[in-house]
C-alpha cells in the first residue's frame, strides 16, 4: 500500500491527531455548537432511555424483530435528516418549525 503524504513525517500531536470518545465528542459539540447544547443532551437522553428499555425487553424475549425495524429504521432515517437539517437552519427558523410542529401535535391530541 502507497504512503499518502499523511503518512510520512507526521507523528501525532494535539494539532493533528485528537482521539474522539463518546464524553469528549459530547464536549466538543459542545463547544462548537453552544446554542444547540440541549439538543444534544435530549437527544443523549432519549438514547440511553431507549437503550435501557431495549435491553430489558431483549432480555425478557418481548422483542419482535420485524415491528422493531418498523419503528427503528425510520427514526435512525429521521434522526439522520434532522441533525444534518438542524445544522442548516438558522435558529430563528429552527424554533419557529418545533412551535409549529407543537401547534400541530397540540390540535391533533384535542380533536382526534
Amino acid at each position: 500500500m502507497a504512503k499518502t503524504p499523511y503518512d510520512i513525517d507526521l507523528d501525532r500531536n494535539p494539532a493533528n491527531f485528537q482521539p474522539l470518545t463518546p464524553l469528549t465528542f459530547l464536549e466538543r459539540s459542545a463547544s462548537v455548537f453552544p446554542d444547540r447544547t440541549a439538543i444534544g443532551t435530549s437527544l443523549a437522553a432519549i438514547g440511553i432511555t431507549a437503550l435501557a428499555g431495549t435491553i430489558r425487553y431483549a432480555f425478557a424475549g418481548d422483542v419482535e424483530i420485524a415491528y422493531a425495524a418498523l419503528v427503528g429504521v425510520p427514526a435512525a432515517l429521521g434522526a439522520v435528516l434532522g441533525a444534518s437539517l438542524q445544522q442548516r437552519l438558522n435558529r430563528n427558523a429552527l424554533r419557529f418549525a418545533f412551535a409549529a410542529l407543537l401547534v400541530v401535535v397540540a390540535g391533533l391530541l384535542l380533536f382526534t
